[in-house]
């Protein structure tokens, strides 16, 4: 059973989609140029046994090193 304020807020949301709007070209766009897989990285670096703190790390340092160089990520 859900909790009043998840009911609200539920309801809130409901009202707030019907009036949303999406651009599906620029959604498209920001996923394939952005780092949308950073967290899949990271993710993928601590099954390998790096500590997450260490592969956020190391996945940052390349976002980061990305960005200062316009290099796009591509996986």
């Amino acid at each position: 059973m859900l909790s009043t304020p998840v009911k609200n807020c539920l309801a809130i949301f409901t009202e707030m989609i019907k009036h949303t709007k999406f651009n599906a070209a620029k959604m498209y766009v920001a996923a394939k140029g952005g780092f949308s897989a950073a967290t899949d990285v990271a993710e993928y670096l601590v099954k390998k046994g790096l500590p997450f703190r260490r592969a956020h790390e190391i996945v940052g340092k390349i976002v980061a090193y990305c960005l200062k160089n316009k290099k796009n990520w591509k996986i």
